[in-house]
């Protein structure tokens, strides 16, 4: 159900694109189109695992979580976080409630050139995950970035809940790939003046891409 929709979008917005589930403390890549793009520079396998205070995803979950799941997560999260998790010293408190606010989560951590850019994805009224978009830090302001893709994705979030809500509602099968898509983003969607040169000027060779047919294995 998500995955056809995470996968078009990728093509479209061409930066990579994953969706994370929560895994105890973690969140686990379960879709990706890092294959799919040469824009990525690390690639990312199904199944990778990254502490939730890590990842952009990981962090719009917890801000939505329930109180209590938060705790627990946040109690088990020192034992299993990694030694280089590059946000140890994050003001969790305000950083969440941060997200709360804008709907949203943008991470450029300093020590890589890849930034992440994240939000919530709902399901039957509560938080499953995140969809979370990663770029060259270099190519693109912060503001620049949120304004032209925070609305992009969270229409990508809004429309795999609207699907998994329509399915709920008809006793469907939830982990089909449905062919009930919703229209596709179109360049005509996407500001391609204000977008990177590299970009736009390789959308017409990217929009013609084969459809995705999964992860084998990371690559650097």
């Amino acid at each position: 159900m998500a995955k056809p929709r995470v996968i078009r979008a990728g093509h479209e917005v061409r930066w990579p694109l994953a969706l994370a589930t929560p895994s105890g403390s973690d969140m686990v890549v379960r879709i990706a189109t890092d294959h799919d793009t040469p824009l990525a520079i690390d690639r990312y396998y199904i199944g990778f695992r990254t502490p939730m205070t890590h990842a952009p995803a990981g962090l719009c979950y917890l801000a939505f979580c329930e109180d209590d799941q938060r705790a627990s997560i946040l109690e088990a999260a020192p034992r299993s976080r990694n030694a280089d998790d590059p946000a140890p010293d994050l003001d969790l408190d305000y950083t969440l409630e941060q997200i709360r606010q804008q709907g949203f989560c943008h991470r450029r951590f300093a020590q890589y050139r890849e930034g992440g850019l994240a939000v919530p994805v709902f399901a039957d009224g509560r938080v499953v995950g995140g969809i979370v978009m990663r770029y060259t830090k270099s190519a693109m302001k912060a503001a620049a970035l949120e304004e032209l893709y925070v609305p992009i994705l969270r229409d990508l979030a809004a429309n795999i809940s609207a699907a998994y809500d329509r399915r709920i509602a008809k006793n469907l099968p939830t982990l089909d790939d449905d062919d009930d898509l919703d229209p596709p983003i179109t360049t005509r969607d996407l500001d391609m003046s204000r977008m990177p040169f590299a970009i736009s000027a390789a959308a017409p060779n990217l929009m013609r891409q084969p459809p995705f047919m999964g992860l084998q294995r990371a690559t650097r």
